[in-house]
């Protein structure tokens, strides 16, 4: 999230690194080998996530040399390249898929959002790629998740027919289960940062950040149950 938000890349290029991330590692659990390595350099394999996803999602793409030197010295550039050209080939090049920013903008559409419910929905939506349940969810489960959340912190009704109709919850109760532990699974990512944390600093010019964290506590203790 720090060198994301260093570079100002785009929204879907940090959920993308984020996805990325996820489904790389989990295309290596049969090579237990390989993913022990790479896990021991997390930064270099998170700069390479980052520049793979900017290439595919932003106009700015951040330069080897650059990332390089912000890793102060973690990799070097060929270990960069290298490691972008494992990844695209265990991933057979299978980069792009719908994501929740792309759920999320249609979705507060549906509820016809006003300009602070999608910042607060897109900040919850964020704090969720702090959620170590996050593989578990799916990108439309997620950004409904964040919606609902948003307008229980807000105190509007969280559920609106439209809304309950596009996320299928309206036909399927267990749509909305999956719904409600993506939102649970937010809840406890949101108590566990705070200042300092790269998403919270990323919200916090405005007062944003600290406005939802000083509501969410009273607004969802059932969360951390």
């Amino acid at each position: 999230v720090r060198l994301h938000t260093s570079y100002q890349l785009r929204a879907l290029t940090l959920y993308l690194a984020v996805s990325l991330v996820d489904r790389y590692l989990a295309s290596l659990q049969s090579k237990p080998s390989w993913l022990k390595q790479i896990v021991k350099r997390h930064i270099l394999l998170a700069a390479a996530m980052l520049s793979i996803a900017s290439k595919f999602e932003d106009e700015a793409v951040p330069e080897y040399a650059s990332l390089q030197e912000m890793s102060k010295g973690e990799f070097n550039i060929q270990d960069l390249h290298t490691t972008e050209l494992q990844v695209l080939a265990q991933l057979d090049y299978h980069l792009h898929l719908p994501l929740a920013p792309h759920h999320l903008h249609w979705l507060l559409e549906v509820v016809e959002a006003d300009a602070y419910q999608r910042s607060v929905a897109e900040y919850v939506c964020e704090v969720g790629l702090e959620s170590p349940e996050l593989p578990k969810w799916m990108p439309m489960d997620h950004a409904a998740a964040a919606v609902v959340l948003a307008r229980m912190i807000l105190n509007v009704p969280e559920w609106t027919p439209e809304l309950e109709a596009c996320c299928g919850v309206a036909t399927d109760e267990g749509k909305r289960g999956s719904v409600m532990q993506a939102l649970f699974g937010i809840c406890r990512a949101l108590y566990t940062i705070g200042p300092g944390h790269a998403v919270y600093e990323k919200y916090c010019a405005d007062g944003l950040a600290q406005k939802i964290q000083s509501t969410v506590k009273e607004v969802t203790g059932q969360c951390s149950a």
